[in-house]
């Protein structure tokens, strides 16, 4: 047996022999029974521990009002601290899940003389983008995206959908291939092209059943008529982070001739 002993310096001899009786009476203890014993004194802190716990719980009780309060807050808080972290990990911290992402930049307009200091991260409207990409020969390509809330028709009842419209050569840019079909193409980017879309994988299998013959088959987008021409890969996502994914793409087909509002910056 190999005790263990525990020194301490004390001011009074009656404490002294006094720890040194209860430290005897141990090494005995372990001696007869073959395991170390435990000392009252390690209870106190759990014991306090747990009365401030029992005091706690009934005073929740008394106030349900305040408690109720101070839980919706703090789920309201973890909620909303847990959205922008998400959002945040997925565009800033984790690198863009698309081929050659260093090669990647998203462009913003800014209005230094908007009022309370400017702002120096906007939207660019229709014009903007069009005179961007007729003017400037930095980038390889330049493309544009909108998304919005669509009803989408298909086989089933119409259904809520997010639709991401974009330019032709977007998804081109990405350097994404898709399960079945083809992506959305500078052709179809043009007014009075037919309407065409591209579908998530997850749209996929929940409004088409993922039936493999769906390339070329017709649906409904907010009323037109569409047709399916592929189907993303699984867990493609674009634009990145967003809280409700982009479920179909079709394309943009801005009309130079009437480009919109140059200050609609949507």
């Amino acid at each position: 047996m190999r005790p263990r002993f525990f020194a301490s310096k004390v001011g009074q001899q009656g404490d002294t022999k006094a720890r040194w009786g209860r430290l005897l009476s141990s090494v005995a203890s372990e001696h007869e029974t073959g395991f170390e014993p435990t000392f009252a004194e390690w209870r106190y802190p759990m014991e306090t521990l747990l009365q401030d716990f029992q005091f706690a719980v009934r005073m929740m009780r008394k106030n349900l009002g305040f408690t109720t309060a101070a839980v919706l807050c703090l789920m309201l808080g973890i909620g909303a601290t847990t959205g922008i972290f998400t959002v945040v990990n997925a565009v800033l911290l984790q690198p863009l899940p698309y081929s050659h992402p260093e090669q990647l930049i998203r462009v913003y307009t800014e209005f230094p003389t908007f009022p309370n200091g400017g702002l120096h991260r906007f939207w660019t409207s229709g014009p903007e983008f069009q005179d961007l990409r007729r003017d400037t020969h930095s980038w390889a390509s330049l493309d544009a995206w909108i998304t919005g809330g669509a009803n989408l028709a298909g086989k089933t009842q119409p259904v809520r959908v997010t639709a991401a419209y974009l330019s032709g050569g977007l998804l081109e840019t990405l350097a994404v291939a898709p399960v079945v079909g083809r992506l959305i193409s500078q052709t179809d980017d043009v007014p009075g092209a037919q309407v065409v879309a591209d579908i998530s994988y997850g749209t996929w299998q929940s409004i088409f059943a993922g039936d493999p013959s769906v390339v070329g088959r017709e649906a409904y987008l907010d009323g037109l008529k569409c047709t399916i021409i592929g189907v993303m890969p699984k867990g493609f996502q674009f634009p990145p982070g967003e809280q409700e994914p982009a479920q179909i793409w079709t394309a943009l087909r801005l009309d130079p001739a009437n480009p919109g509002n140059r200050g609609g910056h949507n």
